[in-house]
């Protein structure tokens, strides 16, 4: 049922693991301990690339320079139409946004933030789901 752990890159990533002591258990044992811990890495791994990915994406959309007025929109820089298109200001940060730069966060709803204000909430969701999995305390005073 255990499939042992034979591929190179698997037993490359498992020294880069600290591992516990092994030595009073069977082999079979040691072979499903070490899968589990090589699944544990990949996973935080991933975690990593997603939260880098999106702290990324923030940075991009914080970059774009501001409309000082309010003829486009303050994150794709679009003009707006008189009649459709007008631009409506994003509930959280008050910037006014084209409908392509809407994301809507709440289907219930039908609530509604700017691209930058939903991908900010992702990054913070995705922190507090890795301190709450992994159970590593938060830092106060922040």
């Amino acid at each position: 049922m255990t499939r042992s752990l034979s591929t190179k890159d698997e037993l490359d990533n498992l020294n880069d693991i600290q591992l516990p002591d092994l030595s009073a258990l069977k082999d079979d044992e040691k072979q499903h301990i070490l899968k589990v811990l090589y699944r544990d890495e990949q996973l935080r791994s991933q975690h990593l690339a997603r939260f880098l990915q999106l702290r990324k994406e923030v940075e991009e959309l914080e970059a774009i320079p501001q409309a000082n007025g309010t003829d486009q929109c303050a994150r794709c820089q679009t003009p707006f139409g008189f009649v459709f298109n007008t631009g409506d200001n994003c509930p959280k940060c008050g910037a006014k946004v084209c409908k392509q730069c809407r994301l809507i966060y709440n289907v219930n709803d039908s609530g509604w933030l700017c691209q930058l204000c939903c991908k900010q909430i992702s990054t913070i969701l995705e922190v507090r789901l890795n301190l709450k999995r992994y159970r590593i305390p938060p830092i106060k005073n922040i």
